[in-house]
């Protein structure tokens, strides 16, 4: 992707040319300080552009998921190519690293699951009332007919065994 073409990526987003150009730098891998030093800015006024302008801090983070993932990609190309095994984990883990926290819907730790579902509550009693009444009529259950007696409670009766008296238990040791 050459300048020119990430220049009117970010330009296209109603950003100005200094702006758009500290997009592209940073885009193409360039640190932020250097990245403000090549465009002629400070960081001072950087800093004031994220806070007032949503859509430069928009082109920021497009710019710096462009990076991560261009670094994502080189990721099986460090493993192949650099002598040292050491110096070639360092780099995978740190672009790894990088990936997880600023494309984190992509590459990161933690799977965020929110459902916001509501449910209406009276149609769905009504549809389970609709089911039961028709399963009445499809599969009718036989009534049980009879006459239930209440039995008199012992307590009622003030009747309490005082005579039974419990099997002796057996002496082990002698």
């Amino acid at each position: 992707m050459s300048d020119s073409t990430s220049l009117s990526i970010f330009t296209d987003q109603g950003l100005s040319d200094v702006q758009a150009q500290v997009c592209t730098l940073i885009a193409t891998g360039q640190p932020l300080k250097k990245a403000l030093e090549l465009a002629g800015t400070t960081e001072y006024r950087y800093s004031k552009w994220l806070v007032e302008l949503p859509a430069f801090e928009k082109a920021v983070m497009a710019a710096r998921v462009m990076i991560v993932q261009r670094r994502v990609d080189h990721m099986s190309d460090v493993a192949r190519n650099e002598p040292d095994i050491n110096r070639a984990k360092v780099i995978i883990d740190t672009d790894k690293w990088l990936a997880s926290k600023l494309i984190s819907r992509v590459y990161g730790d933690k799977l965020d699951v929110n459902v916001t579902t509501t449910v209406d509550l009276a149609g769905a009693l009504a549809e389970a009332k609709e089911r039961a009444a028709l399963r009445l009529r499809c599969d009718p259950s036989p009534l049980i007919e009879g006459e239930f007696e209440t039995v008199p409670s012992v307590a009622d009766d003030g009747s309490v065994d005082t005579q039974s008296v419990p099997p002796p238990i057996p002496d082990i040791f002698s």
